[in-house]
């Protein structure tokens, strides 16, 4: 049998192993005690109860001895392993007593005088456990177990850190750094402390002639070899347990049980195998590496002449395989979709079991309990497939379509690596071993996620409609399998298969948010009337992602207002349109899934005011209309989801007013009496109302269609200018004598008012139409206050009536709309206010009522007519009856010249009342007929005394006729007659 003489030293196999594993990978393990434990201080009391304690079966030590061995001596047929023999159990039971009766009382006594304190160093002592301390450069230095005395005496133990990681200093207590700070197990792993020499011995050790072997160490993957007992008589050391094997390398062996005593003593158990160091990772889309098989359980310590031999050390477990890589981003592939991920790596093959110790009687009897095989370790998980990658926003940089890209599709995920099979049991030994289970196989991969998709550009300036944005990607269809489970070795069970990969919906490959359009009205740099663009769709969310929202479209801006200046026209120009709305992405099949909301649909500006002439006659600007209101949008569909919001239509724009127009010219005297006299030049017409924009259509089957905007008031017509004359000039200082007579203009007509926009649909109304423009008033005939007499040589005759005074002008229609604008009023006639002799004027109609608009629309009233103007019964100046005065009223002789037209004139009529507008047809109600204007008088001028007032009439001096009054309207009343001068 082997003894103390060929124990194994791993000093130099430590030195090697320093090298070839890393700390981080260190394994340590303590606390192994002899099968047969001695108390390490028994007092007299336990000595005295120990030695009395054999005759109780329950003293005899049940890992290695069986009662059951003696049924050898009665039927020959013994259980377990093929060596035993029928004097097994009578070895146990001899050496069970022995250990009771002779070893455990003298054991007891020399530990109870050591305890005492009676030592003598070398001779009577235990040996110290191994233990570290720190030199003057702050290395550590390990100082190894040293033996039992010479006579009796336990050898120290190998092992220098606690079960807490704290490494022990001497005399067991834990070592301190120069900080004050514990030196740890964990400290020595990443560099904080460092050995001076990793030249030392791991092994527990020995006993004197009696006492107990030390157990080995462990530390840098190496088991140190338990102390053997002593000499004469002691138990083994345990081998201490092998480290974790290095990244997919081989478990460290456990270390070997120490001997029991030459004549007395059981050997030490074999130190556990260390585990298989775990596989590598894999890198991206790189497979897991395979695992380190357990390492080898360390040989069972040799019996004495009468003792229970070591078991074997159980085999060390099989590594994990290494996980495989996930799949490639999308962001790092070449089309943008998630890679495929990599199958995790095996998992290791369980350790074997080590050799049970060689039996007692020389080795004729049992050997010690063969160690049981390593379980395999579990299979890598397979990597999770790579998520797809999220669309490139739009733009329009470059020629670019300003379009979200599609997110990218998820990669599939793989399959788990295969489970270790378990590790052999030890044939070597007494009772068999029992072989290792199989390891677990590695779960599958997760899959990949589908990225999202990217959000369209916003609108500018140059390219106003809003990208549309990118779909989100699915999802890949292919999970990881399950890795196959390792198998169990001698009858021991199987591992279980891995659990395939995860295809549990997540949320994920949303829809991208589509831009927004072009928005003119906060663009201070936009034209005026610049439409808003229209939105872009949100994109379609994946097979498990959200909806996109869809864009908002962009505001008009506002028409600018007209204007005169530089040549212009005066008219306003047109409100930009809205923009429409996005449509919202519909989404994936989830029920958590939600559907993009539809955008915001842009609002219609309004149009720019007309301007109001400022040179005479010009007709003052049309209104601009208002911008169509963006249609609505529909919010995206949802299988099981959410379905997203409907968007109603935009708000449209208004019209602008029309300008008014100018006022006519007056007709300039002069003093050429064969010019043809001045007339004055009509009044200006008012410029149409803008019309109101078109509303929006509602989106999809919730939306709200928008009303029309509303028109706007036409502008008022100007008042006709009067009449001029000529003279004969200056007859020698006499009074002027006047001879051609011109004629006042009509007057503008009213602008139009400006019809309501269009409804966006069914659900709504159309705009209000406007009120129309006043007619202006027709201009009056010459002021002939200035003359003496007016000749018969001109356009006039004595007595006879002239028509010199300008009709009104019309009223403005009103504009249509589901309440219907009113007609504008007509101008008055012009009147012959200053003595030229003329019949009144007539009086401008009223405008038509707009017609209203769509179910429970009302039409707009009739305009009124204007009144007919006044006529005049006499013309200024000298009759021509008779000799004429010596002299003016103020004193001046007349002139002897042509036969006077001035005096009392006959057939005198006042202008007739226009007639009243008619009013507009609605569905709800009609507009009432404006009323017809009344006929104008004939006047009989307050003129100072002289010409004008002599002569009388020799005709009828007749009032104007009333006015027919619009449909429904009342009609004008019957004019007065004029007064005899």
């Amino acid at each position: 049998m082997s003894h103390r003489s060929t124990a194994k030293s791993r000093t130099r196999r430590l030195s090697r192993a320093v090298g070839a594993t890393s700390a981080a990978g260190a394994f340590l393990a303590f606390g192994m005690t002899p099968i047969t434990a001695a108390p390490a201080s028994a007092d007299f009391d336990d000595f005295l109860g120990d030695l009395f304690s054999w005759v109780e079966p329950a003293s005899v030590d049940s890992s290695a001895y069986d009662w059951l061995g003696l049924n050898a001596f009665f039927d020959g047929d013994l259980a377990g392993s093929a060596a035993a023999t029928p004097l097994d159990g009578l070895n146990a039971l001899v050496a069970n007593t022995l250990n009771t009766l002779i070893y455990q009382p003298i054991y007891g006594i020399n530990q109870f005088l050591i305890d005492s304190g009676l030592r003598i160093d070398g001779v009577f002592d235990n040996g110290d456990n191994a233990f570290v301390s720190i030199n003057g450069d702050g290395d550590l230095v390990y100082h190894a177990a040293s033996a039992g005395g010479f006579l009796f005496g336990d050898g120290g133990s190998g092992a220098f850190v606690n079960d807490a990681g704290e490494v022990l200093g001497a005399n067991g207590a834990v070592l301190l750094d120069g900080n004050g700070d514990v030196v740890t197990l964990d400290g020595i792993e990443d560099g904080t402390y460092s050995f001076a020499s990793s030249d030392f011995t791991l092994n527990g050790a020995n006993a004197g002639l009696i006492g107990n072997g030390g157990d080995g160490g462990s530390f840098f993957g190496l088991g140190g070899d338990g102390g053997a007992g002593g000499f004469l008589m002691g138990n083994g050391g345990a081998g201490g347990t092998g480290g974790i094997g290095d990244t997919g390398a081989i478990g460290f062996a456990g270390g070997v049980g120490g001997d029991g005593g030459f004549f007395l003593g059981n050997g030490g158990a074999g130190g556990t195998g260390g585990t298989g160091g775990t596989g590598a990772a894999g890198g991206v889309g790189q497979a897991g590496g395979a695992a380190g098989d357990g390492g080898a359980g360390g040989n069972g310590g040799v019996a004495g002449l009468f003792g229970n031999s070591g078991a074997g050390g159980t085999g060390g477990t099989g590594g994990v395989g290494g996980a495989g890589g996930a799949g490639a981003a999308g962001e790092d592939t070449q089309d943008g979709n998630g890679g495929a991920a990599a199958v995790g790596g095996n998992g290791g093959n369980g350790g074997v079991g080590g050799n049970g110790g060689a039996g007692g009687f020389f080795g004729v009897h049992t050997q010690g309990a063969a160690g049981n095989g390593g379980n395999g370790g579990d299979g890598g998980v397979g990597g999770t497939g790579g998520t797809g990658a999220t669309g490139a926003d739009g733009s329009f940089e470059n020629g670019g379509t300003g379009d979200g890209q599609n997110g990218g599709n998820g990669g599939a995920g793989a399959n788990g690596g295969v489970g270790g099979n378990g590790g052999a049991a030890s044939t070597v030994g007494g009772a068999a071993g029992i072989g290792g289970t199989g390891g677990n196989g590695g779960k599958g991969g997760d899959v990949g996620l589908g990225g999202d998709g990217g959000n369209g550009a916003a609108g500018t300036a140059e390219n106003p409609d809003g990208g549309n944005a990118g779909n989100g990607g699915d999802p890949s269809d292919i999970a990881g399998l399950g890795g196959a489970a390792g198998q169990g070795t001698g009858g021991s069970a199987d591992g279980v298969n891995g659990a395939d990969g995860s295809v549990n919906p997540i949320v994920s490959g949303n829809g991208g948010r589509g831009g927004d359009g072009y928005d003119a009205a906060s663009d201070n740099g936009a034209a005026a009337g610049t439409s808003g663009g229209n939105a872009g769709a949100g994109g379609n969310g994946g097979k498990w992602g959200d909806g996109g929202n869809g864009g908002n479209g962009g505001n008009g801006a506002e028409g600018a207002e007209g204007t005169f200046a530089g040549n212009g026209n005066g008219n306003g120009t047109v409100g930009g349109n809205g923009g429409n709305a996005g449509n919202g992405g519909s989404s994936g099949e989830l029920a958590i899934n939600t559907a993009g909301n539809a955008g915001t649909a842009g609002n219609g500006a309004d149009g720019g005011a007309g301007a109001n002439a400022t040179t005479p006659s010009v007709n003052g600007g049309n209104g601009g209309s208002g911008g169509n209101a963006g249609n609505g949008a529909a919010g995206g569909t949802s299988a099981n989801g959410t379905a997203g919001t409907d968007s109603d239509g935009g708000v449209a724009g208004n019209g602008a007013i029309g300008g008014n127009g100018a006022a006519g010219t007056n007709g300039v005297p002069s003093a050429v009496y064969t010019d043809p006299a001045a007339n004055g030049t009509a009044g200006g017409n008012g410029g149409t109302g803008g019309n109101g924009g078109k509303g929006g259509a509602g989106g999809g089957t919730t939306g709200l269609d928008s009303d029309g905007g509303n028109g706007a008031v036409g502008g008022n017509g100007a008042d006709g200018g009067h009449g001029g004359y000529t003279t004969h000039g200056d007859d020698n200082d006499h009074p002027l004598q006047g001879h051609n007579v011109g004629v006042g203009a009509k007057g503008g007509d009213g602008g139009a008012g400006g019809n309501g926009g269009a409804a966006g649909g069914a659900g709504a109304n159309a705009g209000n139409g406007a009120n129309g423009g006043t007619g202006g008033n027709g201009g009056a005939g010459p002021d002939l206050k200035e003359l003496g007499y007016v000749d018969t040589a001109g356009n006039t005759d004595a007595g006879v009536a002239a028509n010199l005074t300008g009709a009104g002008g019309k009223g403005g229609d009103g504009g249509s709309g589901y309440v219907a604008g009113d007609g504008g009023k007509g101008g008055n006639g012009g009147s012959d206010q200053f003595a030229a002799g003329s019949n009144g004027g007539k009086g401008g109609n009223g405008g038509n009522g707009g017609a209203g608009v769509g179910d429970g629309s009302t039409g707009g009233n009739g305009g009124a007519g204007g009144q007919g103007g006044d006529g005049s019964d006499i013309r200024w100046g000298w009759t021509g009856n008779g000799a004429p005065p010596a002299t003016t009223p103020g004193g001046d002789p007349f002139s002897n010249g042509t036969t006077s037209s001035s005096g009392p004139v006959n057939n005198v009529h006042g202008g007739n009342g226009g007639n009243g507008g008619n009013g507009g047809v609605g569905d709800a109600a009609n507009g009432t007929g404006g009323t017809g204007g009344a006929g104008g008088t004939v006047e009989t001028p307050d003129l100072p005394t002289g010409p004008g007032s002599i002569g009388t009439n020799a005709g009828a001096i007749n009032g104007g006729a009333g006015a027919t009054g619009g449909t429904g309207g009342t009609n004008g009343t019957q004019g007065t007659n004029g007064n005899t001068p």
